[in-house]
């Protein structure tokens, strides 16, 4: 049974972690389970269709000095969207020259705000979804570093703002995908803790797993964390990401040894999920 924890003592296992020394008397990491709940509907907002100006032509280049990399063959297996139900995205993808046109309109409209005006987190959680569909469309950090800004500022300024848990577990997995694990456990953590019911807390819990399947490989201690936090992603009530998260849970069953666990895990995810991808994948080793 995973135990309540709070920020404070996640940050104490960070320090811990990155201290041998100090690491040794640090067993787990203590995670909070929690119910989820529906989030609210979609909130819309109405763009003000303005003319394109030199000023505002959006200055997305996909090839950046510090452009997304494909990961390596090592580290493609927890790649964030090895996953693909770890995604926020949901919608049909639509073309680079279409979202560049609306970010344009957006960031012309959000300009003209003043902070404390009521459209403003609308208009500003828009401007990082759209930033994180363009990252989607051509991996350029810079993309993924704008809705990284705009998420931020979102999270930050506008607690009250309506899906501000999808936009704060958004935010976490783009600072994943542009390599800033540190960041993302942070925001991931702040979700758990401040959103217990959130629809997002399972994949906080799932990317915490993911952390610690890397870190294992060179601290075997973190597969009991890993399997620990995959537990708690399960707990949680049916998402799309439940058949991954038996999937996870069988292959970190097996590099542990418990063979019968493992076992265990995969007929569950034959049995619940027999359709879906993560069973194609079974063969799959960590």
């Amino acid at each position: 049974m995973l135990s309540a924890s709070s920020a404070a003592q996640y940050h104490q296992y960070t320090m811990l972690r990155s201290n041998p020394m100090r690491a040794a008397s640090w067993s787990w990491l203590l995670i909070a389970c929690a119910p989820s709940t529906t989030p609210p509907p979609e909130d819309g907002v109405t763009l003000v269709i303005l003319p394109p100006t030199a000023a505002r032509t959006m200055a997305i280049d996909p090839v950046t000095p510090d452009a997304a990399s494909a990961p390596s063959a090592e580290d493609r297996r927890t790649s964030p969207l090895d996953v693909p139900a770890r995604d926020v995205r949901t919608t049909p993808p639509r073309s680079k020259a279409i979202v560049l046109m609306e970010l344009q309109q957006l960031d012309a409209l959000y300009s003209t705000m003043q902070p404390s005006a009521v459209d403003a987190p609308v208009v500003l959680r828009r401007l990082a979804d759209d930033y994180l569909e363009l990252h989607r469309a051509d991996a350029s950090v810079l993309a993924a570093r704008k809705a990284i800004l705009h998420y931020a500022k979102l999270v930050a300024n506008y607690p009250s703002a309506l899906q501000l848990d999808q936009s704060m577990y958004s935010l976490g997995l783009e600072y994943e995908l542009v390599g800033d694990n540190l960041e993302a456990r942070k925001v991931y953590f702040e979700l758990i803790s401040k959103q217990p019911s959130s629809k997002w807390v399972p994949y906080a819990y799932f990317a915490f797993g993911e952390f610690f399947v890397k870190d294992a490989k060179s601290d075997p201690s973190n597969w009991a964390l890993a399997q620990q936090s995959y537990e708690a992603a399960k707990k949680q009530s049916s998402t799309p990401l439940n058949a991954w998260t038996l999937w996870r849970l069988m292959q970190v069953e097996r590099v542990m040894g418990r063979s019968l666990q493992a076992n265990t895990y995969e007929n569950q995810l034959r049995s619940s999920y027999p359709q879906s991808d993560a069973v194609k994948r079974i063969g799959e080793r960590l």
